[in-house]
């Protein structure tokens, strides 16, 4: 079922059908907004790869594109490495394959994310977390998750998780997480990320999980908690395109 959805999405997302996600083969798709950027973005799903590029690169990356062949991450960075390429990192995409069982922990809440005295847990415990962290969590405390549980206890968040719909995948709800440093490795982040998925399925959500690859911690979240790994995804930035970031 995992795939499936994953499929589906990204075939919604990159305007290909389903079919072609489900062959090997790599497919190169100029995206408007990213010309002049000189960004390309390899996604692989399955036996499929896409490509979605600066169109101003098209004559670089008309030779990756086949019926047949399915370009790998290795050959990917390989011709990023002839063009000298900026490598902006890469990461794994997770789909629920299992449901955790419900969860039993008493301090596991829903939380109002326009409430202040949510906000206020959550800048706290933005306090206590490394700045990376704090980013790849994506909480911003100024426009929370609609879906959000935290772990409270003696008035301060353990941890917390939440889902939000994700523009760029039609259907799915994208979970974000962050932990205590005081209470990681003690399954915190996956007992709140079973809540966050209890209440997504409830809704009829499909939920969906993200982090870079050099994340052990949070892939470990995302497995324990049920997730397969659906997808991976990495992008560069060719030279003198002007463009620094993601």
């Amino acid at each position: 079922m995992h795939s499936s959805n994953y499929i589906e999405a990204m075939a919604a997302f990159s305007k290909r059908p389903s079919d072609l996600l489900q062959s090997s083969g790599t497919t190169i798709i100029p995206v408007d907004s990213r010309r002049g950027r000189g960004l390309v973005s390899q996604y692989l799903i399955g036996h499929h790869c896409l490509l979605f590029i600066d169109p101003n690169l098209t004559p670089q990356t008309k030779a990756l594109e086949s019926n047949t062949k399915t370009l790998s991450t290795a050959q990917f960075r390989h011709w990023a490495t002839q063009y000298n390429a900026k490598h902006h990192g890469s990461g794994k995409e997770f789909m629920l394959g299992n449901p955790p069982a419900p969860a039993t922990e008493p301090r596991l809440v829903p939380l109002d994310g326009t409430a202040q005295t949510t906000k206020d847990l959550v800048t706290t415990l933005h306090e206590a977390c490394q700045p990376d962290d704090v980013d790849a969590a994506e909480f911003d405390v100024d426009d929370l998750d609609p879906t959000l549980v935290g772990w409270v206890a003696d008035g301060a968040l353990i941890a917390l998780a939440g889902g939000r719909p994700w523009d760029a995948r039609p259907g799915l709800q994208d979970i974000g997480v962050l932990v205590h440093p005081e209470h990681r490795g003690k399954r915190a982040g996956t007992k709140v990320v079973g809540r966050v998925i209890e209440e997504l399925m409830a809704k009829g959500e499909i939920p969906l999980y993200r982090c870079d690859d050099d994340n052990l911690g949070s892939a470990a979240i995302a497995r324990n908690a049920g997730f397969q790994q659906a997808g991976s995804v990495q992008a560069v930035t060719l030279p003198n395109s002007g463009a620094d970031e993601l």
